[in-house]
This record gives C-alpha cells, structure tokens and sequence, in this order.
C-alpha cells in the first residue's frame, strides 16, 4: 500500500523552527490599526512560495495562545501563518471582563462587513509576501474566530481555499438576508458534542445553508466536549489533538497538496470486478483463508481471513468486518478490506450474517433480500447479534493466528453499518470499538439497553442520512454513556466507500478510512476505553489521560511531548469506574502516512 507521500513531504520540509515576527498593520477599508504575529518556515524562499493560513482567534484577542498556534501550523505543515487581529486599538487587543469580551464579539459577529475587512487587512499583508501563494490561503477560526471565518466564507468571496472553524459558535453565524451567494472555499466545521454554541439543531441548519450555497463541507463532531476544545479554557488534550489531525488532512487537500485518489488494491495483477481501478495491483496481496464457523444452535456461516505478516508475533488485534447486501466470497468488497487492514497489521475477518443457505432466502431476488436485511437490522436484532458474536468467536479461535481476545473491533458497510451500531446500542460487549460507514441512518437503530461498552465512529454521507437521523442517533450515542465521533461529508451519498459504485467518492472515501485507522489505533492501544461499573452497565465516560507535561488553557504545544508510541494496552480487568484515558500515540504525520491511497500531485 502506498504512503501519503505528499504529506509525508509536507512534514519533512516543515521540520525546522519557524521564525515569528510581530506585524503592525492597517484595515485599508476604516485604517484601523492592528496587531499580530507572523511565523515563516524555516529555509523559504521566494522560488517556492508557501500556502498560508490566517488564525482568527476567539474572543480574547491575538494574544500568546495565538502565537503558538501560528509557529505550530508553519513548523508542522511548513505554511507560512499569521495571527490575525479582529480587534483594533481602540477596542484594546486583549479584552479582559467578561462584559467587553461579550459587547465586542457581538460587535463583530453581527457585522459580515466589518468582520470581511479585518480578513481582508490580514489577506494585504500576505499577499505583499514574496514567500507566499496568494492563491492558496486558507482561514482557521477557534471559537469567535471559526463563526468570523464562516461568516466570510457565506459572503461568496473566492479570495480563501479553506476555512475551518474550531468550536466556532454556529448558532451566531450570520448567513445573510441577501443574495444566495456560493460558497467558495472549501469548508470545514469541527465541533463539541457538549457546546451549547455548536447545537445539533445548529448543525442541521449550518448544512442546509452550505448546500443551498453549493459548498463542499466536511463536518466531525466530538462527545463530551464543550465550547474551546481545541483553544480556550474548555481544552480538551485529546480532542484538541484529533480534531489538528483532521484539520491537516483537509486542507492539505484543499491547498492541492494531496490528491484522492481511487487505488483500491487487486487481486493477482487483475481487477477484482471490472470496473475496480487497477493503479494499484497486488499480486503479493495478503492471501485469504476460508473460515467455517457456526452459532451456537448450529446456523452455519462462512468468512474469509486475512492475516497479517506479523501473525506469529502476538497477540494480534482484530477486527470483524460485516457485510453490506452480499455474501462475502474470496474475492468481494469486504474480503478486499480485510486484506488492506492484515497490511496495517491487524487480523481480518470478512464475515457473513446471512448464513450458507442464506436463511432460506434467494438473495438474488430483492424481494427476498429487502425483507431479510430489515429481518436482521430492524426486526431481530438479537438474531443479528448472534451471528456478529459466532463471528467475533471464530476469529478468536482460528488456527496458527494469536488473536488478542481483548482487543476486537467491528466495522460495517451499508447493512453492516447499521448492524454493527445496533450491536453497540443493545448492549453487547463482545467488541472495544465500532465503526460504521455509510450505514443506512433511515433504518433507525436499536434503543440502548445496559449502556453502550465501546466508542464509536460513524461515517456518513451528507446526501445520504438527514441531519435528524444524525440527530437522533447523536441521542441513542449519548444515552448509551459512550464515546463517539462522526463525520459528515457534502455532497457524498450511500457507498461512498466501494470503489465501483456509481456514488464513489474518493475523499470520503479516503477521509473516512483514515479517521477509522486512527480511531482503531487508540481503541487498541487504550487511549479510547468505555469501561463499566459493576453491573456491567456502562456510564458517562470521561476524558483523562496524559500528555507528557501540564497543558495550559488555551496551549496545544507548551513544553508538552506525546507518549510513547508503544502505549500500554488495555487492562483486562477495567475497574469499577468510567473512564477514557489518553495516552497519544505518534504524532499525526504517522497517522496521515497511514493513508492507503492518498498521493502527491
């Protein structure tokens, strides 16, 4: 599998410190005078000019935190990154009472105009800059700063490539009364589970507002944190990290840096179905076995694993992969997964739900197929369960491979998606970590009985499950006591993920497999654990953890250093308390050069 190998370039190029400047500059529009910082990569030079990033900042002003975020972004993405000022001098650059923090975001916030021109002050300033590509610029926002920078975005101007916004306050974005102007740049909205700011209703509307402007959004919500996750006194180490992670991701895509791209891997130097793409072939592909395996009152089934090189080294993770609406064979879609995931090192077991006589059913037909599906997502789920649980045993007992029986996952497509959350909600506890892509929302899914005993990630399309059934399942998540993160992506509609469908979409194909690396690295190495009390019921988790030295409010970097990459594993006997502790593993460029199939320009 190939390497991210533009961000791999990225971050090589990026290593050195960058050099931060203080600038004083004027808002050509009133001429007020304004204050921030300036960080250039280390070795740029005017033969290659740089992409840039502005940081608009939350409510207290360009201050130290501001600062440090703009060094972080030129020495991790070797961007060149200002700080900018939202505030002029004679609204002091650092407010301090809770009253003028309040009287001068509600000053900025409710006037786009005004707002436009201290960005577009901060866009002069770069663009007089021989070391940067005025052409590629983008906007990063926390808290004030993230409603700002959407607010820009809303107003059709085609000057910024990307805008994030950190906790950025949707429910104050302003959308305008006037024209319905396209949405330019590219948009990414990373928000708090627990922000009274950020509501889900926000949500729903922010993504109405972004479709009728024709925008291209991704938007990644987080459980249990509130307002200034990412910056501000309510950082969250964990969190603050992951959502930097998606961050880098994006918008090295939007600077064109990377490049999603289709190579699904293939069997023996030939396609696997016809209209597979075959950049990639892979006649050393990890080879499949066949697998028997029963529930307990007999049903029998049959699943394919692929085992990882490593095999003999154990105890190995696991992950179980179940269908979408056709068997699993040799040589079909999720067979093809579980050999991508044996390559990342994991034992993977492609397993079927519909049994070797296909329940009695002709599969072929949709009349019989349709009712089966809803039979096992809908109408029985403690049927479903069953055979997920034969799946979940037979992967822990196949011959010559040692499987860790503590750290098993379940991913689903489609049917599969939907299976593997109603897995989580009913109560099971066979498996430490869901995912689920593309699973078919509309279905509903199972209510929460005896809590929910593993986190979750959750990948949707934006065309394919409404925003209430989002909303609805952030509710069914909650009550569970779980951990969760979703993605939702604009314009993507069901399998978004299989390669040879008419909806395939390669970067939410690849965003989605990259979150889901991610999530099962910090499932497996203990930092994401849903534990339970007693009763085996599972509580509201918690985040907890380390970060190897004291963050500060509002400080990512600090003299802070990430733990070991070789994190302990998961105690197999939790205690009596709910927990999530944290334990980072590598910094986010091994997790990007992770990606299967993302590659340079």
């Amino acid at each position: 599998m190939k390497l991210a190998a533009a961000i791999l370039s990225i971050l090589a190029t990026g290593a050195g410190a960058a050099t931060v400047t203080e600038v004083a500059y004027a808002d050509g529009n009133d001429g007020s005078s304004l204050f921030g910082y300036l960080a250039t990569p280390d070795g740029a030079t005017e033969d290659d000019p740089r992409p840039a990033i502005i940081i608009l900042g939350d409510w207290g002003g360009v201050d130290e935190s501001e600062k440090e975020r703009a060094e972080m972004f030129t020495n991790d993405g070797n961007y060149v990154t200002m700080a900018a000022a939202v505030y002029n001098s004679e609204d002091g650059p650092n407010p301090e009472s809770f009253e003028d923090r309040i009287a001068l975001a509600t000053k900025y916030r409710s006037d786009p105009e005004l707002s436009k021109s201290r960005v577009d002050a901060a866009l002069a300033v770069l663009r007089e800059n021989p070391l940067v590509d005025s052409s590629r610029v983008a906007i990063v926002g926390y808290c004030l700063g993230g409603s700002l920078g959407l607010n820009y975005a809303l107003g059709g101007h085609e000057e910024i490539a990307a805008v994030a916004a950190f906790h950025g306050g949707i429910n104050t974005v302003v959308a305008g009364d006037n024209d319905v102007l396209p949405v330019a740049p590219k948009v990414l909205l990373l928000s708090g589970g627990e922000d009274s700011q950020d509501s889900t209703a926000s949500i729903i509307k922010i993504e109405d507002i972004l479709n009728e402007r024709n925008a291209t959004w991704q938007i990644t919500r987080y459980s249990d944190v509130d307002h200034g996750f990412a910056l501000g006194e309510g950082y969250d180490p964990y969190v603050g990290h992951r959502s930097h992670q998606n961050f880098y991701g994006f918008v090295a895509e939007a600077f064109g840096e990377t490049a999603f791209v289709a190579d699904a891997p293939a069997v023996a130097g030939e396609s696997v179905l016809p209209n597979w793409p075959t950049s990639v072939l892979s006649p050393d592909r990890t080879p499949l076995r066949e697998v028997k395996y029963s529930t307990d009152d007999g049903f029998a089934m049959t699943g394919y694993v692929a085992v990882p090189e490593n095999a003999s080294d154990g105890p190995l993770p696991a992950v179980v992969i179940i269908q979408d609406n056709t068997k699993p064979t040799s040589t079909e879609y999720e067979s093809v997964r579980a050999t991508m995931l044996a390559d990342l090192g994991y034992v993977a077991f492609a397993a079927d739900v519909f049994g070797d006589d296909d329940g009695g059913h002709d599969l072929t037909d949709r009349s019989q197929l349709g009712p089966y599906m809803a039979e096992l997502r809908v109408d029985d789920i403690d049927l479903a369960n069953a055979r997920v649980n034969a799946a979940i045993d037979a992967v822990k007992n196949i011959e010559g491979v040692n499987v860790d029986p503590d750290r098993i996952a379940l991913t689903g497509y489609c049917f599969g998606g939907t299976v593997v959350i109603n897995y989580a909600t009913s109560g099971q506890t066979g498996a430490k970590g869901i995912v689920s892509f593309h699973g078919g929302l509309s279905q509903g899914v199972a209510p929460v009985e005896d809590g929910i005993h593993a986190p979750m990630l959750i990948q949707s399309g934006g065309d394919d499950d409404a925003g209430s059934h989002i909303e609805d399942l952030e509710g069914v998540m909650n009550s569970g006591g779980t951990k969760w993160e979703y993605s939702r992506y604009s314009g993507v509609e069901h399998v978004f993920t299989v390669w040879d469908h008419p909806h395939y979409n390669p970067t939410a194909d690849v965003r989605s497999w990259e979150d889901m690396q991610t999530f099962l690295s910090d499932v497996f190495d203990g930092t994401l654990v849903v534990e339970t009390d007693d009763s085996g019921a599972a509580e509201e988790p918690a985040w907890g953890g380390e970060w190897g030295g004291e963050v500060q409010d509002g400080d990512m970097t600090g003299e802070a250093e990430p733990a070991p990459v070789d994190s302990p594993e998961v105690d197999p006997e939790p205690s009596s308390t709910t927990k999530t502790s944290i334990e980072f593993s590598a910094a986010f460029s091994v997790i990007l050069a992770l990606a299967y199939h993302t590659r340079a320009l």
